[in-house]
C-alpha cells in the first residue's frame, strides 16, 4: 500500500497521469480481489484525485462517492470524511455550492467524532469559503471563528488562510475597517513565507479594502507590490487582476485616461468571462468620465452582452445543480433504505437473541428462586427452633424464678421466724447455744438474700410491672449494693414504654454484657445509657474493664445469644475495644422493628 502510494505520488508530481492511472487500476484489481475494502477505498480516492486533475468532474465525483460508501461500511469515520471533503471539492469546481457545502458538512461532522482538530478547523476553513461564495457572510465569519477554537488555529499557514478569509468576508459585508485589520494579520501570519502568489493577492486585497476607505496612495502601492511579485513569478492571471484594480481606483479618482491605458494593458492577457465583464463595465464607467457617449454605449453592450451569457450560464448551472441535489438525495434515500432493511434484519435477529437469552434467564432465575426459597424455608426453620428455644429458656426461667420465690424463698421465710420465736425464750436456756444460733440466722438470711437475687435475675418482677429504665435502674443498684462493681443506668428520651417482648431483649443483652465485663474484663465499673432517636433506639454499655480485640478474638456463647436475639428484632451490635482500654458495646434497633415487635413472640 505505501509502495503504490509513493509510485502514484511520483507520477502526479511528473504530471504523468497516464501513468498514475495504469498504476492506480493495477493495485484496485488487486485489492478487489484479495477483498480489501481499506486499500480499495483509499485507490478509488486516488482515482477521484486524478480524474479531478483531468477536469473529469462527473468521473471524479463517482470514485469519491465509492470510496466514501466503502469507509462507511469499514467504519473508518476519518476516511469517509476524507471521501466527503473530496465531493465537496468536486461540487465547488462544479459550481454546485450548495451540494459543496452540504458533503463539507458532513465532512466535519465525522471529524468531530473522531476530534481530528486539525482537519475539523480546516473543515471550517472550507465551509467558510463556501459562505463566502454563496454571500452568507455572518455564517462564514461564524465558521471562521469557530476554526480558530480548535488545534490547527496554532499553525501560521492555516491563520494566514483563515484570516485572508475573514477579511474577505468583511469586505463583501461593507466592513473596509474591518476587512483591512484581518488583511493585515493574514500578512503578519505568512511573514517568511515562501508562497509569494499568496503574498501578492493578500497586496490585492489591501489595495481594495483602501479603495473603499478612499485611500488612494495606500492602494496605489499595494498594487505596485503586487504588480513587481506577478511580473517576476510570470503570473499573468494575477496581472490581468491588477490592471483591473489600477483601472478601478484611476475611475473612482476621476481620471479617465489613466483607468483606459490600464484597462488596455488587461484586455491583452487573457482571463476569465466574468473579469472581462468587469473590464468592459470599468470601460463604460471611463467612457462616462470623458463624455464619450457612443464609446460608453458601445461598452455598456459589450459588457452586457457576456452579462446576458454569464446569467443564461449560471442558469444553467443552477438547474444542473437542482438535478444533482435531486439525483444526490435520491441515491441518499437508496443508501437510507437498504440500511434501515439491514437494521431491520439486525433487529430481528437481535430480538431472537433477547429472546433466547430470556427464557434462558427466566430458566435460571426459576432454579435460583426454587434454591432460595428453599434456603429461606431452612433459615425460617431455624429462626424456629431458635425461637422455641429461646421461648423454652424463658419459660423455665420463670419457673425456676416463680419456684423459687413461692416455694423455698417462702420456707425459708418461715424457718428465720421460728428461729425468731426461739430466740425470745429464756437467756439462761439459750446462752450456750447463741453463738450456734447467730451463724445459723446469718447463714439462713444469706440464703434468703441468694433466692431474691436468682429470682430476679431470672424474672424481673420491676420489668414487667414497671418498665425497662425502672427494670435497669434496679439492677444498677443491685449490683453496685453488692461492693464489687459500680454501674449507672442513663436514659433519654424514654418517657414511654417499649413493647413487653423488646424490653425483655434489652434487658436480657444488657445482663448478658455486665457478665461478660464483670466475669471476663474484671470491670469495677459499668454504665448503660439508653437513648432514643427518631430511626432508631441506641443502647451503650461501657465498661472499665481489661478490654479484648474484636478482629483477633472469637466470640463467647454469650455474645453469640446477644446476637441471636437481637436478629429477631433486626438489631445490630458492634464492639469498640482496646486491650487494657475497656469495651464499649453498642446496640441499635430500627425503630420501625420495634413498633413491629407489638404482639409478636419475642423473648
Amino acid at each position: 500500500m505505501q509502495a503504490t502510494d509513493e509510485l502514484v505520488d511520483h507520477w502526479f508530481k511528473q504530471s504523468e497521469l497516464d501513468s498514475a492511472k495504469v498504476c492506480i487500476d493495477d493495485a484496485l484489481e488487486w485489492a478487489r480481489n484479495q477483498r480489501w475494502p481499506t486499500f480499495e477505498s483509499y485507490l478509488e480516492m486516488r482515482l477521484g484525485s486524478y480524474w479531478r486533475r483531468r477536469e473529469e468532474l462527473d468521473s471524479a465525483l463517482a470514485h469519491y462517492r465509492n470510496a466514501t460508501l466503502l469507509r462507511l461500511e469499514e467504519n473508518d469515520v476519518a476516511g469517509a470524511a476524507s471521501g466527503y471533503n473530496g465531493q465537496a471539492i468536486v461540487y465547488k469546481n462544479k459550481g454546485f455550492y450548495e451540494l459543496a457545502l452540504t458533503q463539507c458538512l458532513k465532512a466535519k461532522t465525522l471529524l468531530e467524532k473522531v476530534s481530528d482538530s486539525t482537519r475539523v478547523a480546516e473543515a471550517q476553513l472550507t465551509l467558510a469559503n463556501l459562505y463566502l461564495l454563496i454571500e452568507d457572510y455572518p455564517s462564514g465569519i461564524e465558521a471562521i471563528r469557530e476554526g480558530l477554537t480548535w488545534g490547527a488555529s496554532s499553525n501560521p499557514i492555516f491563520q494566514s488562510k483563515a484570516f485572508k478569509t475573514l477579511g474577505a468576508l468583511y469586505y463583501k459585508a461593507d466592513q473596509p475597517d474591518s476587512a483591512q485589520h484581518w488583511y493585515l494579520r493574514s500578512m503578519a501570519a505568512s511573514e517568511g513565507s515562501e508562497n509569494l502568489l499568496a503574498l501578492a493577492g493578500l497586496h490585492i486585497d489591501l489595495g481594495l479594502v483602501a479603495i473603499e476607505m478612499q485611500e488612494w496612495d495606500n492602494a496605489h502601492e499595494q498594487f505596485k507590490v503586487a504588480q513587481a511579485i506577478s511580473q517576476r513569478l510570470e503570473s499573468t492571471s494575477k496581472l490581468s487582476k491588477i490592471y483591473l484594480n489600477f483601472g478601478l481606483l484611476a475611475i473612482r479618482q476621476e481620471l479617465a485616461d489613466s483607468a483606459l491605458y490600464y484597462l488596455n494593458c488587461a484586455d491583452t492577457i487573457t482571463f476569465s468571462a466574468v473579469d472581462r465583464q468587469i473590464l468592459w463595465t470599468l470601460r463604460y464607467e471611463a467612457y462616462q468620465l470623458l463624455g464619450k457617449s457612443d464609446s460608453a454605449l458601445w461598452a455598456y453592450q459589450k459588457q452586457d452582452s457576456i452579462g446576458r451569457q454569464l446569467l443564461n450560464l449560471s442558469k444553467a448551472n443552477r438547474i444542473a445543480e437542482l438535478e444533482e441535489i435531486y439525483e444526490s438525495e435520491k441515491k441518499d434515500r437508496q443508501l437510507a433504505i437498504q440500511d434501515l432493511e439491514l437494521e431491520q434484519q439486525q433487529k430481528e435477529k437481535q430480538v431472537l437473541y433477547l429472546l433466547l437469552i430470556a427464557i434462558v434467564s427466566i430458566l435460571v432465575g426459576v432454579v435460583v428462586i426454587a434454591r432460595l426459597m428453599r434456603d429461606k424455608q431452612k433459615e425460617r426453620a431455624k429462626a424456629r427452633e431458635a425461637q422455641a428455644l429461646v421461648d423454652g429458656q424463658e419459660r423455665e426461667r420463670a419457673r425456676i424464678g416463680k419456684d423459687l420465690h413461692d416455694s423455698i424463698g417462702s420456707l425459708l421465710s418461715t424457718i428465720k421466724i421460728q428461729l425468731s420465736g426461739l430466740e425470745c425464750r429464756t437467756y439462761e436456756e439459750w446462752a450456750k447455744q447463741r453463738q450456734q444460733y447467730a451463724r445459723t440466722q446469718a447463714m439462713l438470711d444469706q440464703a434468703v438474700e441468694e433466692v431474691r437475687r436468682i429470682s430476679h435475675d431470672l424474672v424481673s418482677g420491676v420489668l414487667v410491672n414497671f418498665g425497662l429504665a425502672a427494670a435497669l435502674q434496679d439492677l444498677a443498684q443491685s449490683v453496685s449494693n453488692t461492693g464489687k462493681l459500680e454501674m449507672k443506668a442513663t436514659f433519654h428520651d424514654l418517657e414511654d414504654r417499649l413493647p413487653s417482648k423488646m424490653e425483655l431483649i434489652l434487658y436480657r443483652v444488657t445482663q448478658e454484657l455486665l457478665t461478660n465485663a464483670q466475669r471476663h474484663g474484671q470491670a469495677t465499673r459499668f454504665e448503660v445509657s439508653l437513648q432514643r432517636y427518631e430511626n432508631e433506639l441506641v443502647l451503650m454499655a461501657d465498661d472499665n474493664g481489661s478490654g479484648f480485640n474484636p478482629e483477633v478474638q472469637s466470640e463467647g456463647i454469650g455474645i453469640r445469644n446477644i446476637r441471636q436475639r437481637l436478629e429477631q428484632v433486626k438489631g445490630q451490635l458492634r464492639f469498640d475495644s482496646h486491650p487494657k482500654r475497656g469495651t464499649t458495646a453498642i446496640v441499635t434497633v430500627p425503630m420501625q422493628a420495634i413498633s413491629e415487635s407489638e404482639g409478636k413472640e419475642i423473648s
